[in-house]
């Protein structure tokens, strides 16, 4: 696993005879068996070989990681967070860059003037021990997602939606939902004919092919904001007549959506869904005239009950300035975590007594890049996203 630890002693391994070794390796923890691949030749390519991963005991890691993808080019020194050791590491998705080298290779002429032509994160989504990356490619308005397994290295570039790179990705959502099958929900937004549109398309590895969800009939505007929870893609629109948010979730066997029964209060500039231990909450922001400090408000929806609870109202963390404009949230082992455009990020604690937002580091990111074509310094979005390491997990 790269840097997740100290290297192993050779010396001490080495004694051991290799039909030993390898019934030893075979027990040991998912994360514990990866750093044996610092030690020799034959120990890297041991953990990925079909018949050794069959008969390992422990494929998937017990605790989720908190996983920091920045500009494609430094993707060989990503950060990871180790909830047991709780410290950051380094990550390598390097071989991720080989895969976008080769989708701009054969698609615009000049590629040599530029190695990854412009190209940056614009989402992320894992689940399962797969994860899916959006990538705007050559500085076009034009995405290509990846599904790939981080630890086997294997990686699945998905079809092209309605046959080219159609539209930004403005949402990313994939789920597991056994070894070798996934399915990846895609909103898109993009020009038809003279208008902008927004799509939500599903990927289904088994037929392996996109669809394009249809719209909810009761809505004649698009989604804010979609998530899997619990096996179900939900979906928040706003009813404007109503004054609130309806909750929606979409039926994949037969094709339609369903009324949650759940309604929340419309407050806020900006919302998202967030799952986080099978708890799924909206997280919205409201500023101030200063524009400094970001106001923030989580709702837990309960689905039994068809009510969301207010676990926290109109909290607020202090910006820079400007930097209310943008911002991500995730959900993490007990917290929902939020990152901002200026280079903040604070952790709710959903379990402590007095919950509130408290900074956190993020030091292991690179602060800013220079724009190609000014010298202002461009920030480039910062993607985390909460990814639990699984051996067995195949794109396919």
């Amino acid at each position: 696993m790269g840097a997740m630890g100290e290297e192993l002693d050779e010396a001490v391994w080495s004694q051991l005879p290799a039909e030993i070794l390898e019934h030893v390796l075979r027990r040991l923890p998912v994360e514990v068996l990866f750093k044996f691949r610092t030690v020799c030749k034959h120990w890297r390519t041991l953990p990925l070989s079909p018949k050794f991963c069959s008969a390992v005991t422990q494929p998937r890691s017990k605790q989720a990681y908190l996983l920091g993808i920045e500009k494609i080019g430094s993707l060989q020194k990503c950060p990871v967070y180790n909830p047991v050791a709780e410290s950051w590491s380094r990550f390598d998705l390097g071989f991720l860059e080989s895969r976008f080298e080769r989708f701009t290779f054969e698609r615009w002429s000049n590629y040599d003037e530029d190695r990854f032509g412009g190209s940056e994160f614009k989402g992320v989504s894992s689940d399962g021990g797969l994860l899916a990356v959006c990538v705007r490619i050559h500085e076009s308005e034009q995405d290509a997602i990846f599904v790939c397994n981080p630890l086997t290295k294997a990686c699945n570039l998905l079809p092209l939606i309605e046959g080219s790179t159609w539209g930004l990705c403005l949402g990313l959502a994939i789920r597991m939902e056994s070894y070798g099958h996934y399915r990846v929900f895609a909103t898109k937004h993009g020009k038809v004919e003279n208008k902008f549109e927004q799509r939500l398309y599903m990927y289904d590895s088994v037929s392996a092919f996109w669809k394009l969800v249809p719209k909810c009939p009761r809505f004649s505007h698009d989604a804010i904001s979609g998530v899997f929870c619990n096996g179900v893609y939900y979906a928040l629109y706003e009813d404007a007549g109503q004054d609130h948010d309806v909750l929606m979730s979409f039926d994949i066997d037969h094709d339609v959506w369903v009324d949650t029964g759940v309604a929340m209060s419309h407050q806020g500039f900006k919302k998202k869904l967030v799952e986080c231990n099978g708890r799924l909450f909206s997280v919205s922001s409201t500023r101030d005239g200063s524009e400094k400090d970001l106001y923030l408000t989580i709702l837990e929806v309960n689905l039994y009950t068809s009510t969301a609870v207010k676990i926290s109202a109109m909290e607020h963390v202090t910006l820079p300035d400007g930097g209310h404009k943008h911002w991500d949230a995730i959900g993490y082992r007990n917290s929902i975590v939020l990152l901002t455009r200026s280079h903040k990020a604070f952790a709710f604690d959903l379990t402590a007594d007095l919950p509130e937002w408290k900074p956190i580091d993020l030091n292991n990111f690179e602060p800013c890049v220079k724009c190609n074509k000014c010298d202002k310094p461009r920030q480039l979005p910062k993607l985390l996203v909460s990814f639990t390491f699984d051996l067995r997990a195949t794109v396919d």
